[in-house]
């Protein structure tokens, strides 16, 4: 027989794993929810180098000081870990799949780190393609060993850990890349000011804030990049609003600036702007070809409008995340005031379509949330 769980129950684990998707600091949160759920007696997010043996944790429902002490020390005793190496993500399995009991039982790592905490049984599921980060349940001996109601039931949630671990990797890889550019950015000579489309700066390199401190010629004013002679700066908002207002391919353009002072003139430049290409996905046995807006199942096109294959574009480019029926309208049908009965026309047709592919219910409706891709993994490429 299943272990039971309520609808409500359910969605409500799935709003906290997608939560710790996009912030790592609410994981803990999680292993509470699956802890409640499956009769854990301690919970944890592990990260375990196979080739190494270093580790790392996030325990709930024990010792603070746990973590620490797996990092330090028991992390490379950990027989689970080491036997059971590299798994397919969202593959769940108990430690008597791994190793015998007996083996686990006569180990330094059970008998000096998990039966202080009352773990007699371990249940995880893998979170990431190269096997180092899993949750981990632990429970008490007087529980007995995880049955395969246990274990279906992490099943259900595997797919989706999945994910939020991948948002987690991508959204650290973006912050990263971010950092990296800033400095970049930062050490040049050259004043680099990056607007909005009302002229509010969202980035002002070091170079440039030493000029807009000076206040000759250029500066801020109620909050907003300008001139400080009024022909100039009306030619300054319209070069900026003419940047932002994102045609097709927009050549540079200079603005020459005079200051009070009689110091040299400021030049400003906005770069060229070329359009990108729009984003392709791969998902189980489908392909969205960005481009020409077009869905492929193998090599065999499927027959969908242009403008389901935008929600769907849209869709596929937050896997699990919920995204508004706003936002859907906004993006898939470029700021056109549309009746939402238009988007679940759409969604109706996008849900016929990937039913060819065994993906009749990766689109899901979040009530009051709008819609979420929960198929397979994506992959977007250029």
């Amino acid at each position: 027989m299943g272990l039971a769980i309520d609808e409500m129950k359910f969605s409500e684990t799935l709003q906290l794993i997608y939560d710790a998707g996009l912030d790592f600091e609410r994981w803990p949160a999680v292993l509470e929810q699956l802890a409640d759920i499956l009769g854990a007696s301690m919970t944890c997010l592990v990260r375990h180098d196979v080739a190494t043996s270093d580790g790392a944790m996030i325990a709930i429902r024990t010792d603070p000081e746990t973590s620490r002490e797996y990092a330090d020390y028991y992390a490379k005793l950990n027989v689970f870990a080491q036997h059971a190496g590299k798994r397919p993500a969202a593959t769940c399995m108990t430690d008597r799949a791994v190793l015998p009991k007996e083996k686990l039982f006569r180990s330094e790592f059970y008998t000096d780190f998990l039966r202080p905490q009352d773990v007699h049984s371990i249940l995880s599921v893998f979170l990431l393609r190269n096997g180092a980060t899993r949750v981990a349940l632990g429970r008490p001996h007087r529980a007995g060993d995880w049955e395969q109601a246990e274990i279906d039931c992490l099943n259900l949630f595997a797919p989706h850990l999945h994910r939020a671990a991948e948002m987690n990797v991508r959204l650290e890889g973006i912050r990263l890349s971010e950092a990296g550019m800033t400095k970049v950015l930062d050490d040049l000579a050259q004043g680099i000011i990056i607007v909005d489309a009302e002229s509010r700066p969202v980035f002002v390199n070091g170079a440039a804030d030493r000029i807009l401190g000076e206040v000759d010629g250029l500066g801020i004013n109620t909050g907003r990049l300008c001139a400080t002679r009024s022909a100039e700066n009306a030619a300054l908002q319209r070069m900026i609003a003419s940047a932002a207002n994102a045609r097709p391919e927009l050549p540079a353009s200079e603005l020459s600036v005079s200051r009070p002072s009689l110091r040299q003139a400021l030049s400003l430049m906005t770069p060229g702007l070329k359009p990108s290409r729009p984003a392709s996905y791969a998902f189980g046995p489908f392909r969205v070809d960005g481009e020409n807006k077009l869905l492929f199942r193998g090599d065999e096109p499927v027959a969908l409008g242009l403008r389901a294959v935008g929600v769907l574009s849209v869709l596929l480019q937050h896997p699990g995340v919920p995204v508004s029926k706003d936002a859907l309208i906004e993006m898939a049908w470029s700021g056109r005031a549309v009746e939402d009965s238009n988007l679940t026309v759409q969604i109706a047709a996008l849900r016929r379509a990937l039913a060819q592919g065994g993906g009749a219910r990766w689109i899901e409706t979040m009530p009051r949330r709008g819609y979420r891709f929960a198929g397979p993994s994506v992959t977007r490429y250029e």
